[in-house]
């Protein structure tokens, strides 16, 4: 399994009330490997409300959200998937041509 270093913007002592995992598959761990690097780079716009762990297990990308409102992670997680439908099409064009 492969994890990037956990951001930890937050408070340690913030509530939050909010908390989703995604899985999210790829055609291969490379693939899910390459998702997770340029994913990682990206910080949350409000890293006082929202704490975001990636993880790669297989060819399986882990995304797990903490967030202090569900309007937080709402709003996180649509960053979120509009970045991995971006990875998602540039692997499939540009990814593992020969």
């Amino acid at each position: 399994m492969l994890t990037l270093p956990p951001r930890r913007a937050c408070n340690p002592n913030t509530p939050f009330q909010s908390i989703r995992t995604l899985r999210l598959p790829f055609s291969t761990p490379r693939h899910a490997t390459i998702a997770l690097q340029v994913l990682g780079v990206d910080r949350e716009l409000k890293p006082d409300e929202t704490q975001r762990d990636l993880s790669v297990e297989g060819a399986v990308l882990v995304a797990n959200f903490r967030c202090v409102s569900v309007r937080a992670l709402r709003t996180s997680l649509s960053s979120f998937m509009d970045f991995v439908a971006l990875v998602g099409k540039t692997v499939d064009e540009f990814g593992d041509k020969k």
